[in-house]
């Protein structure tokens, strides 16, 4: 999905300011460095939404040490569940992917499940359907707008 239709950039339109700074590819320390260097706090945020993957290193103790660093800078932290994919037909990928979300859900922080938003018939233990991907693991536009609504679902009382 372009820029424009991530949903992030959806929820915007929706929140008001948001800002994206993910980046595809990159592991759960580059949040943390992030968080350390100040180019989060440098915002003053009054949330931050986390969204991880399946890239290596994704543990309690790392998703522990986010929410913290977040709460630090007197922000509320947004940790939302690992979206489903089309890998996750492998036993290994969708192990990994239900794993890292009940981690996740283990934290009782605010969040978003998108792994129901992503799953098939909204199965959080159900691969991705394709229509939805732009490649076996990232979302396309209707994957994000799913992504969106599932955020706004399940965030109601943000604003």
């Amino acid at each position: 999905a372009s820029v424009e239709e991530s949903w992030v950039n959806i929820l915007g339109s929706y929140y008001g300011n948001c800002v994206s700074s993910g980046r595809g590819g990159a592991k759960i320390d580059f949040i943390i460095d992030a968080l350390n260097d100040g180019l989060v706090a440098a915002y003053n945020p009054q949330y931050v939404v986390i969204t991880v993957g399946t890239n290596e290193g994704n543990t309690t103790t790392k998703l522990q040490t986010i929410i913290s660093k977040i709460k630090e800078i007197g922000a509320t932290p947004i940790i939302n569940c690992v979206s489903q994919t089309q890998n996750g037909k492998s036993t290994n990928g969708a192990e990994t992917i239900a794993n890292i979300n009940k981690d996740i859900l283990a934290l009782h922080q605010l969040g978003a499940r998108f792994d129901i938003a992503t799953g098939t018939n909204n199965d959080p233990s159900a691969v991705a359907p394709a229509d939805i991907l732009k490649d076996a693991v990232h979302p396309n536009a209707k994957g994000h707008a799913l992504m969106a609504e599932r955020f706004k679902f399940d965030l109601k009382g943000l604003k």
